[in-house]
């Protein structure tokens, strides 16, 4: 904690931990997407690769999502500590 202080006061120190959990759990759900697997299955039913593709399109936008709400976290963080 002590070097922290030097740099740092206490509210702002709690504002970047607040961020930073919030960008852990940014990371976790991007983590979760990637290593989603949706199953494939041979069965040549409509509704079922409808709803498998439905699926994919889902998980990629959130991937899309996830992605760019962390680099704008990570890159809004790393250049806005050069203004002050």
């Amino acid at each position: 904690d002590w070097p922290a202080e030097l740099f740092f006061d206490a509210h702002t120190t709690e504002q970047y931990n607040t961020l930073f959990s919030f960008l852990m759990q940014v990371t976790c759900s991007q983590f979760t997407l990637e290593r989603l697997i949706i199953g494939q299955t041979s069965q040549k039913r409509n509704k079922l690769l409808n709803f498998h593709h439905r699926v994919h399109l889902l998980r990629n936008k959130l991937l899309h999502f996830a992605h760019n709400l962390r680099s704008f976290i990570v890159n809004r963080v790393r250049f806005t500590s050069f203004i002050y």
